[in-house]
């Protein structure tokens, strides 16, 4: 199989003051005398648009402006800075300098473009050739001046900052000669965000690099939980409960970051993070503060993002249960029995909630498994065949809840000879067909299946799974009974759960785990994590979470949404909370065809207690 790939390389500048021509030359001084004169300026290079839609590795991520603010903000004090300069082409970065700066700031009067107007992996050159017309020829002769004159202006500063290593960069040092007070340039896809730099490192991220290389580096790869409760909730009792829930999970206060080409955890010194909005607040970001959790709410509901590289879903299922437990204690002012099997503040420190499992196990590679995951010959539905945009945009997607009643669920599972899992995956793919009755192909369904018990590392809270994949023939579910699916599926998930092929995938994704690790630290992670995704066959994820564990206070609690980012499939995440199975669905497209196929063909089962709702 051939992959086509695009590869750039960029020379080092030799742009020297002797090789601009005379006349332009005096133009630009000209122009630096009329706008600047003889205030002390810094100049400021901050890239945007490209280096924002590419994955150009780690050497080459900018610093965003909230990142470089402290330091322009340093330097103009410290060294008396009346002016900035400021050379960018992104018309978001330029609004952000303005608002912070004001009137100290310069800047070229030029047309700007932003990252949201480019494509995916698309270059500024690109964008203009696809946009410029008949008027190419003059917008590239303007795009060129106003490239020289800022590189040329940035040169004749006082000082100089730049975003991160690019042609500007090497240019601006060149033009200038060694005559900066002082000049520095922002390294943070390899040394992380310079707010971090103090903090305490308490161990490198393993297990979690599966996770990492699921989604671009500049964003936090999260889960979305959204509960609503039987009451308003009360974020002054939701810290409480949190900080209680630490002191039984320490891990879960560290922070996730980017430190010398590695993926770290940190203690992290930020204020908790709860705010009363429907928006997102991303962890690993400085809007989150980087705290592995953050949460939001408005009236009933509560919102809580969690950061799936330092964890996973049956892990975080973990915490919530202890977290619940003191919530209620805390808002019903009384002390409620606890759950079998929940820690609390009481019992201290959880032994062994940062074991990886996948380090019992000596290294597998990986490659054949890999090449497993590449296209198939499997039913691919309608809204994915474009495989050129391999993440959705949010507004596109779709959350659903279809929420079960558990004794109903528990009883068709037993009459079938199933299980939860079985019984989920088994509807699941007859909506699909039933939805696609002319599909031919067989469904492939992806499950998480958690190593903790076969690795002895039963409180981890890492992400500690691997994936089954099971293909779904039509004929099948057509033809066979459910008794018979389930049967048949339990008894494949039954083998996939064995020890030895538990430990044998533990070494797999050990290898998998230390590939991604040296991926990052050169910076080639983001373009490795692109191809995989563009190459890998289309499944559907059907997992069951398991029963979130709670006292009286369980059917108060409704979790009708939990979901990963958005991306070009349809994603389940099942899990009981109180007499519930709560179905929470997330699709990267619009349509109600298959939630609405998912429900009536748990109807045709027996189910009458079914109920869905829109979420997001």
């Amino acid at each position: 199989m051939l992959y086509k790939t695009k590869f750039y390389m960029q020379l080092p500048a030799t742009l020297e003051d002797t090789s601009i021509a005379p006349g332009f030359k005096n133009e630009m001084d000209e122009y630096f005398d009329a706008v600047l004169g003889d205030k002390k300026t810094l100049g400021v290079l901050l890239r945007g648009s490209d280096y924002l839609t590419n994955s150009l590795g780690s050497l080459r991520k900018m610093a965003t402006v909230e990142q470089m603010t402290p330091k322009i903000h340093q330097w103009m004090e410290e060294y008396g800075y009346e002016k900035i300069f400021l050379a960018t082409e992104d018309s978001d970065i330029l609004s952000k300098m303005r608002k912070e700066f004001g009137k100290d700031m310069v800047a070229l009067a030029q047309d700007r473009l932003s990252a949201s107007d480019l494509k995916s992996g698309q270059i500024i050159t690109d964008y203009e050739k696809e946009t410029g017309g008949e008027n190419y020829a003059a917008k590239l002769e303007d795009t060129t001046i106003n490239y020289f004159y800022a590189l040329y202006i940035l040169s004749k500063c006082d000082a100089f900052l730049c975003s991160g290593q690019c042609n500007g960069w090497d240019n601006v040092v060149s033009l200038n000669s060694g005559r900066f007070e002082h000049c520095y340039k922002f390294t943070v896809g390899v040394t992380g965000d310079p707010m971090t730099e103090d903090w305490k490192e308490v161990r490198q991220v393993t297990a979690g690099m599966i996770s990492r290389a699921s989604y671009p580096t500049s964003k936090a790869f999260f889960m979305t939980y959204r509960f609503d409760l039987a009451e308003k909730v009360c974020p002054d009792k939701v810290m409480e409960a949190w900080n209680k829930t630490l002191k039984a999970y320490p891990y879960m206060s560290y922070g996730v970051i980017a430190r010398n080409g590695r993926l770290v955890l940190t203690e992290n010194p930020l204020p908790f993070i709860i705010r009363e909005t429907g928006e997102v607040i991303e962890p690993f970001e400085r809007a989150g503060n980087f705290h592995t959790v953050t949460f939001a709410y408005l009236g009933q509901t509560l919102w809580i993002y969690a950061d799936l590289v330092p964890i996973d879903e049956i892990g975080f299922n973990r915490v919530m249960e202890t977290f619940f437990y003191h919530y209620y204690c805390l808002v019903d002012c009384k002390e409620y029995t606890v759950p079998d099997g929940v820690f609390t503040e009481k019992d201290g420190p959880v032994p062994g909630q940062d074991t990886d499992g996948y380090l019992n196990v000596d290294a597998v590679d990986p490659s054949s498994m890999l090449e497993n995951m590449k296209a198939s010959d499997s039913f691919i539905l309608p809204e994915f065949s474009d495989k050129s945009e391999v993440f959705a945009n949010k507004s596109d997607c779709r959350g659903y809840c279809l929420s079960v009643p558990s004794d109903e669920m528990m009883a068709h599972a037993r009459e079938a000879g199933g299980s939860p899992m079985s019984v989920l995956a088994v509807t699941f793919s007859k909506a699909l067909q039933r939805v696609h009755p002319e599909n031919t192909r067989a469904i492939k369904v992806l499950s998480s299946v958690s190593i903790r018990k076969v690795m002895g590392n039963d409180n981890s809270l890492l992400h500690q799974v691997v994936h089954a994949m099971y293909d779904f023939a039509p004929s099948d579910l057509s033809e066979k009974s459910d008794t018979e699916l389930n049967q048949a599926y339990r008894t494949f998930l039954k083998s996939f759960s064995s020890e030895e092929n538990i430990r044998m995938l533990s070494g797999v994704y050990r290898g998998i785990c230390e590939g991604y690790t040296k991926a990052f630290a050169y910076g080639a992670l983001d373009k490795i994590t692109m191809e995989q995704r563009q190459n890998a066959g289309i499944s559907y994820g059907v997992s069951y979470v398991g029963t979130l564990r709670t006292g009286g206070y369980g059917n108060r609690i409704r979790m009708t949404a939990f979901h990963l980012m958005p991306e070009k499939s349809i994603s389940l995440k099942v899990t009981e909370v109180g007499d519930t199975f709560y179905i929470d669905w997330y699709q990267g497209f619009h349509d109600t065809a298959y939630i609405l196929a998912m429900r009536d063909v748990l109807s045709d089962m027996g189910m009458k207690g079914l109920m869905i709702e829109r979420v997001e």
